[in-house]
């Protein structure tokens, strides 16, 4: 599913259109469940143990 939205620096009307989508998004009520999701997602994907697992095995392949 969607991450967000990404705009072009100093691109107002993209910039524009991705809010529009939100609002239109956050009418539907369908943001929430995105806003739910991509915490999930966060959560799941970068917590402090998935770092820490991420460092370690850095180290270890430094260290050979």
């Amino acid at each position: 599913g969607s991450k967000g939205w990404v705009t072009e620096i100093g691109n107002a009307g993209k910039l524009a259109g991705a809010i529009f989508h939100a609002l239109e998004l956050k009418e539907s009520g369908e943001l929430t469940k995105i806003g739910s999701d991509l915490q999930k997602f966060a959560k799941n994907n970068f917590s402090i143990e998935i770092l820490a697992e991420n460092v370690y095995n850095v180290y270890l392949r430094m260290k050979n």
